[in-house]
């Protein structure tokens, strides 16, 4: 995995495939390493879309859990919320609604702390 702008994930190109052909033949080895990953859906938050949140993110864990990935759902407590919080992950899908889930504020605090993460479009 790579990095873009702070800690946000980037997977990268798959095996240097170049063609439709070669990407096929990538594909499972590259699906493996990924299903290495532990993986944290961070989801609720404090706002008025914590409920909203909490859907979004429970869909997401269940879609990865599906997949084969090794998945937590964390309901994030900003009051608790310290650099040992997310230790065990690898990387963090976020999938929190408004807010410090959505202004930057959590992300700031994730590439302070070397942490990467991946957000919903």
């Amino acid at each position: 995995m790579t990095e873009a702008a702070g800690n946000e994930a980037v997977l990268p190109p798959v095996a240097g495939a170049e063609t439709l052909k070669e990407l096929r033949q990538a594909l499972p080895s590259f699906r493996q390493k990924l299903l290495a990953y532990r993986i944290a859906v961070v989801c609720g938050g404090d706002t008025s879309e914590r409920e909203v949140s909490l859907v979004s993110g429970n869909e997401i864990f269940k879609a990865l859990r599906i997949e084969g990935f090794d998945v937590e759902l964390v309901d994030i407590d900003y009051s608790a919320l310290d650099a040992g919080t997310f230790a065990p992950f690898d990387v963090l899908f976020l999938a929190l609604h408004g807010g410090r889930g959505e202004d930057g504020t959590l992300q700031g605090y994730l590439d302070c702390i070397g942490q990467p993460y991946v957000r919903k479009s």
